[in-house]
């Protein structure tokens, strides 16, 4: 369970509901598989950026221009998106109850996802060695959105899939949703007589 005094899933909870999970995800500086080929390719960015800058010595101010903003992309794409990710995460809560995920952010303004259970589809889990890991929703993909409209992943190509990001003991939390599901399964919806 979540180790807070804030009680943030009082209000997305409703009756008859049980909190079967909560937590935040890992703090700090987290990376994804996509990083391994998005930091070279900021790193080359970065020199690109050095370089115009450098060659532009004595142009006209148009191109101190260019090469400023070029500063300014290439510093988020290598160190500012680590920061705009962590300061996300350190505002992200995920719950999981008897008949939904809730993924809540307050970062800047208040955003509720809710997933019922028995429209999951499939769920796939990624662990670390040290237990934490991520699990994933691909069967509620969004569209593959460009890097510049605020995916987080902007260096992967394929659609962004609805996860609980960087979670501790992430295979208990997917053995329980996969739990949770099969009760929910069994539930099934209900029958009317006429």
């Amino acid at each position: 369970m979540l180790d807070s005094d804030k009680p943030i899933f009082d209000r997305y909870v409703t009756d008859g509901e049980k909190l079967l999970w909560s937590a935040q995800p890992r703090g700090g500086l987290q990376l994804r598989k996509s990083d391994w080929l998005a930091i070279p390719g900021s790193c080359l960015a970065v020199a690109f950026a050095v370089f115009w800058n450098y060659g532009t010595r004595g142009a006209p101010l148009f191109f101190h221009i260019i090469g400023a903003v070029a500063y300014v992309y290439t510093f988020y794409f290598l160190i500012g998106r680590f920061v705009h990710d962590a300061l996300v995460r350190a505002q992200m809560y995920y719950g999981l109850t008897d008949q939904r995920v809730i993924i809540v952010s307050e970062f800047i303004s208040t955003s509720v996802q809710s997933l019922p259970l028995s429209g999951l589809g499939t769920v796939e889990l990624s662990t670390r060695r040290d237990q934490s890991g991520s699990i994933c929703f691909p069967s509620l993909a969004t569209p593959s959105a460009p890097w510049w409209a605020g995916r987080r992943d902007w260096a992967s190509q394929g659609p962004e899939y609805l996860c609980l990001e960087f979670i501790e003991n992430a295979q208990q939390v997917y053995d329980l949703l996969l739990a949770a599901q099969r009760v929910d399964q069994m539930k099934g919806p209900l029958l009317t007589s006429e």
